[in-house]
């Protein structure tokens, strides 16, 4: 850890909007971020509504979800959050699913229940401050969704659906001191896991046990926004369960 004084805490309501701007500054210069979330997604007002819709609880049944800060103690007693790492608990045995559909879809779903409209309503305003090409997204998440839910086989799955460490305390450690807390939550209840993973995150998922199941390729330049910019390269990677560790 390279002396870092690094501690891992679940994240706090107060601590959203610093999670959401690290998102920003951890992804935010690469292509696949430039096109799906625009040139507006460091301003203020977008880094706000992230950290609206990043709070809010994932209320299907059958699943949950804990979020981990990494947190970074100065010499002079300041703290930092330099990394955060998400995971989904989808229990497939509990009705979990784990899968959803567009935004369009969603929003039909959301609204044929009655007292649930204004809580959608308000998601969706967040994500169009959020996301500036919608298809993009869609055509790279939701089929990866289906493919880890694939991967597991119609049983429980713990599955990382983000990781990010601050650009400045990269390869010091910080993202596999972050996953090994939710592989050892995983192992403890004998569940498998999966991710998406970009090609720069391929060699320490597979030192922790991953393999890849599927590859997913999207040519930017034939979204809007993506004019002159290349491909994006997505694998979907899986970790068998281990056998359930008492605690």
């Amino acid at each position: 850890m390279s002396n870092l004084r690094v501690t891992l805490r679940p994240v706090e309501s107060k601590d959203w909007k610093a999670v959401a701007w690290l998102e920003a500054i951890a992804f935010g210069e690469d292509e696949f971020s430039q096109v799906a979330f625009g040139s507006r997604r460091f301003d203020d007002e977008v880094i706000e509504a992230r950290a609206k819709e990043m709070q809010q609880e994932n209320q299907h049944p059958g699943e949950s979800q804990t979020h981990v800060k990494a947190v970074l103690l100065d010499d002079d007693g300041t703290e930092e959050i330099v990394g955060y790492a998400g995971w989904r608990t989808v229990l497939v045995s509990q009705g979990g699913v784990g899968v959803y559909g567009t935004m369009n879809e969603e929003r039909e779903s959301e609204d044929s229940h009655e007292g649930e409209h204004s809580q959608k309503k308000d998601t969706d305003e967040d994500c169009v401050k959020t996301v500036a090409n919608r298809k993009l997204c869609d055509d790279l998440f939701i089929p990866g969704d289906r493919y880890m839910a694939s991967a597991c086989e119609g049983k429980d799955y713990h599955k990382l659906f983000l990781l990010e460490v601050s650009p400045k305390h990269q390869r010091r450690g910080i993202g596999s001191l972050l996953l090994e807390s939710g592989l050892k939550e995983a192992d403890l209840k004998g569940l498998q896991c999966v991710l998406g993973a970009s090609p720069e995150g391929l060699g320490l998922y597979r030192k922790h046990g991953f393999v890849t199941t599927q590859h997913m390729s999207l040519n930017l330049w034939e979204y809007e926004g993506g004019e002159g910019k290349g491909t994006v390269e997505h694998c979907i990677m899986h970790r068998p369960a281990k056998a359930q560790v008492s605690s």
